[in-house]
């Protein structure tokens, strides 16, 4: 086999084995370690397109926190939580078309790891715009629902520090803000991953993506957690400077791999639920059967 020079492995990945059955994976670790050894240059591409378009969101936040302890440090106590919730409410709505140019970006990169799990060749640009273009209409909605969901949820996280609101009401809207959030995050993230895969209308793939969610809950949450942690650590680090190293780690690496092992992990849910009885032909597929 002809060997692959700097520009072809950018374009098309490193593989140095035919696409035959013996060179494929034989379990979804083994295709995680063999997806970054062969596609390790579009993976960090990758991972730099991903961070810079989520970037937006993550200053937009910086500057809200920032902005509210600044005008709330001489502020009468009264004032205070009218202030933060309006304040929160303006910057979320405010944020709703930078997260729907971040979702739209990370439907370009699921598509590419797409192709990479099934083994499948691709042209990194073009293949980046196509699928983009192809999962357009669900990836707007549903960046557009999570966005609103993120809102009320940020909304209901305000009353948290509220010493006038009863501690158990409180209590309750944590707990419920925070479920809310979570089973959003896999929602949104299953809908991304149905939508790189299959051609499904928007009611169909949420429909999917609802009973996906709780079929195996405690996995889901696992693997979303394993997702959201290094966007937390990024976000809400105790110092500037370890939030920086994070964001910088994000950057060459972190984006790409947190996708890849939820996209494998979807792939593993699929297959137990969707692709072995409906959809046979891509079972296990980029897998040894």
């Amino acid at each position: 086999m002809k060997k692959k020079g700097f520009v072809e492995k950018t374009l098309y990945g490193n593989d140095k084995e035919d696409f035959t059955i013996e060179s494929l994976p034989i379990n979804r670790v083994n295709a995680f370690i063999k997806i970054i050894k062969t596609n390790w240059l579009n993976l960090i591409l990758l991972s730099m397109i991903v961070t810079v378009s989520f970037c937006p969101v993550y200053f937009m936040n910086m500057a809200k926190n920032d902005y509210i302890i600044d005008k709330t440090q001489m502020m009468d106590e009264s004032l205070i939580m009218s202030f933060t919730l309006s304040t929160n409410l303006i910057f979320s709505l405010i944020s709703i078309p930078l997260f729907i140019f971040a979702f739209i970006i990370l439907m370009g990169a699921i598509g590419l790891i797409k192709r990479m799990t099934f083994r499948e060749g691709f042209l990194f640009w073009i293949d980046f715009k196509k699928e983009i273009k192809s999962g357009f209409k669900n990836t707007l909605t549903t960046s557009l629902i999570f966005s609103i969901i993120l809102s009320f949820c940020n909304f209901n996280f305000s009353f948290i520090n509220n010493s006038n609101v009863f501690i158990g009401i409180r209590v309750a809207i944590l707990i419920v803000a925070i479920l809310m959030l979570i089973f959003n995050i896999i929602i949104s993230l299953f809908n991304l991953n149905l939508n790189s895969i299959y051609n499904l209308n928007i009611k169909n793939m949420y429909k999917n993506s609802l009973l996906l969610t709780f079929s195996k809950p405690l996995k889901n949450i696992l693997f979303a957690f394993i997702f959201c942690l290094p966007i937390l650590l990024t976000i809400y680090a105790p110092s500037l400077l370890i939030s920086v190293i994070f964001l910088v780690m994000m950057f060459l690496f972190l984006s790409s791999l947190i996708i890849l092992i939820f996209f494998l992990y979807s792939t593993y849910i699929f297959d137990i639920y969707i692709n072995e009885k409906h959809c046979p032909s891509i079972y296990r597929k980029g897998l040894r059967k």
